[in-house]
């Protein structure tokens, strides 16, 4: 692969010379001749009419061998490093068939936790949500009105068991979470028969 690249890159380089080779020989012959676009002088009068026929004098009289310089930029194309060159990115194993595949079996969710928070995105995204994991908040999803790369977030939410008594001081502190990161905090916990998902929102208040 990175042998094949590197012939590609270099005649892909050899095109890009060649093309301007007209270019490059222009370059050599004003370098030689000391002449430069950024090094002209105004001049008045005669001064400047003798100054153009010199220089056109002296750009005839300048021979290049437009084959040597040729070869000369092509031999300084050097091989690509291996650092720069391009990585193929498989999207599947290129060792596994489908006759080395097994059937295994699937046990995710097996807990209650798994199993309440795997609902919790379920209904979520069916909703028209967009969710990301919200560990850096202290919560489960970090759930957005659209697209994350658009949106900022608008709801933490917090999977609870429906049975789990939460302390006063809990209920403060994940108030004063959503208050902080200016979002809402949401207690999400699995209805009695476990089919569906209720919420609760927490909204901190300093006059209380």
């Amino acid at each position: 692969m990175y042998l094949e690249e590197v012939e590609y890159f270099k005649e892909e380089r050899k095109h890009q010379v060649t093309s301007m080779i007209d270019k490059i020989v222009e370059g050599k012959r004003k370098k030689l001749m000391g002449v430069t676009s950024n090094k002209k002088k105004k001049v008045d009068g005669d001064a400047e009419n003798s100054g153009r026929s010199q220089t056109k004098d002296s750009n005839d009289e300048i021979d290049i061998d437009r084959e040597a310089l040729l070869k000369e930029e092509l031999d300084k194309i050097k091989d690509i490093d291996e650092n720069n060159a391009l990585i193929q990115t498989f999207t599947a194993s290129p060792w596994i068939t489908e006759k080395d595949s097994e059937p295994v079996q699937w046990n995710y969710p097996s807990t209650n936790a798994e199993k309440l928070r795997f609902k919790t995105f379920k209904d979520l995204w069916e909703k028209g949500h967009y969710l990301t994991p919200g560990q850096k908040f202290g919560a489960d999803y970090l759930v957005y009105p659209g697209d994350p790369i658009k949106f900022h977030a608008q709801f933490l939410v917090i999977c609870i068991d429906r049975d789990e008594a939460l302390a006063a001081t809990e209920l403060v502190a994940l108030g004063r979470l959503g208050t902080s990161v200016r979002k809402t905090v949401v207690l999400a916990s699995l209805t009695a028969d476990g089919n569906s998902v209720m919420y609760q929102s927490l909204h901190w208040s300093e006059s209380i």
